[in-house]
C-alpha cells in the first residue's frame, strides 16, 4: 500500500506519511456529496482493482502469465481486462493486415468487408462479446458481428475470402 503511494518503506516516516495521506484523503470526503461517496464506493466495490495503471499493468501481466489456468468467481472482472487486452492486440494486428488503422473505422460504413473480416476473425479467436467487437469496430448494433460470421464464413472466393485467409495466416 505505501509503495503504491509513492509513501516509500514501512517505518517510522512512512507510516506518518501514510497518516497524514489518510487524513487528506478524509478531508477531501468530507466534502463530496453522499452521490459523489457513493459513485466512488461503488467503483471500489465493482472494479477488480484499485490503485495507479501501472498496478493495473502489472496485474495484468500477471494474468497473461496464467492464461490457460482456470479462474474463479472472484477473478471474472479482471479476467474480462486481460481478454479484452488480448482482443485489442489483435484488432490492431488484423487492422495492419487488412489495410487499416484505427482512425479508418469511424470513417468507413459499417458494414465494409474489412470490418466484416475483423469482426469474423475477433469472435472467432477471443472470448469477448459481440457488444465490445461492434463497438470496438464502429459496426452498429451486435447483430452484425453474427451476421459477418455467415458471410465471412460462407465466403469461396473474392475480398472476404482473401482477407480471411489473410487473418487465419496471422501468427498471435
Amino acid at each position: 500500500v505505501l509503495g503504491s503511494l509513492g509513501i516509500g518503506r514501512d517505518d517510522a516516516r512512512g507510516r506518518k506519511g501514510y497518516r497524514a495521506w489518510t487524513d487528506g484523503r478524509a478531508l477531501e470526503c468530507s466534502n463530496q456529496t453522499p452521490d459523489e461517496l457513493e459513485k466512488e464506493c461503488r467503483r471500489i466495490r465493482r472494479g477488480w482493482y484499485l490503485g495507479h495503471d501501472a498496478f493495473k499493468t502489472r496485474m495484468l501481466d500477471w494474468i497473461e502469465q496464467r492464461a490457460g489456468k482456470a479462474f474463479d468467481s472472484s477473478d471474472r472482472a479482471a479476467k474480462r481486462a486481460h481478454d479484452e487486452r488480448t482482443a485489442e492486440k489483435r484488432v490492431a494486428a488484423g487492422l495492419k493486415a487488412v489495410g487499416l488503422e484505427k482512425k479508418d473505422l469511424d470513417r468507413i460504413p459499417k458494414g465494409a468487408p474489412e470490418k466484416l473480416v475483423l469482426a469474423w476473425w475477433l469472435k472467432r479467436s477471443t472470448t469477448v462479446s459481440r457488444q465490445w467487437i461492434s463497438e470496438r469496430l464502429a459496426m452498429g448494433h451486435p447483430t452484425r458481428v453474427t451476421s459477418a460470421g455467415r458471410d465471412v464464413q460462407g465466403a469461396k472466393d473474392g475480398s472476404l475470402a482473401k482477407m480471411r485467409r489473410q487473418l487465419e495466416e496471422l501468427k498471435l
